[in-house]
């Protein structure tokens, strides 16, 4: 595994064009960077945004130190928080397959899933976001939060939980709390909503 981590390291440090022309290459290698801590240079400059996984990606245990809003790039009139610094979890617009890993990773603040893909089985079991969690993503079914922990500010606004093909309730599991008030969420905002549809409220 070692082995093929560091080919994987080294492939993810070239960007998300050289890694996804190797994807499309060798569909069936299984990716994993399980245990892997990108809290520390040179780890901490790698940008999954718009990566292309595939099936059973694996992130467990895997440990970013996350950024704080004055290390985010500064723009007219404020801070863009939907752009790369060294140190975050940056997945935008990423897509997964089957059964991607996160279980027990630790996020840190301003983790972004924001339009990232998921197909079935996504698995987030026990991972730890900081603040300012972003996860408005499209999650196929039986995704899997359970014991998921957030910090303030963390959002779920717009994403989408697949359903099965035969029911009208929506089967992934949303087990999640908030070390600000693990009854009422904090300040967790979810909309669930059906794959490629979204509700209301």
């Amino acid at each position: 595994m070692a082995t093929d981590q560091e080919f994987f390291l080294g492939l993810a440090a070239k960007g998300k064009d050289t890694w996804n022309k190797w994807r499309r290459a060798d569909i069936d290698r299984r990716v994993t960077f399980a245990g892997i801590d990108f809290s520390e240079a040179p780890r901490d400059q790698i940008d999954f945004s718009g990566f292309e996984f595939g099936d059973h990606a694996d992130f467990s245990k895997c440990r970013w130190r996350g950024i704080k809003l004055e290390e985010a790039v500064q723009v007219a009139g404020g801070f863009n928080t939907n752009a790369f610094r060294p140190g975050r979890a940056f997945f935008r617009g990423a897509t997964f397959g089957r059964k991607a890993n996160f279980n027990r990773a630790s996020f840190g603040d301003w983790a972004t899933f924001l339009d990232a893909t998921f197909g079935q089985d996504a698995c987030f079991i026990g991972a730890v976001f900081g603040d300012h969690a972003m996860l408005d993503a499209a999650f196929g079914i039986f995704a899997d939060f359970t014991s998921a922990a957030f910090g303030k500010g963390a959002s779920f606004y717009g994403a989408a939980f697949g359903l099965s093909p035969s029911s009208t309730k929506c089967i992934s599991r949303v087990g999640l709390h908030s070390p600000e008030n693990p009854r009422t969420n904090g300040q967790l905002m979810l909309r669930v909503g059906w794959i490629r549809k979204l509700l209301a409220r």
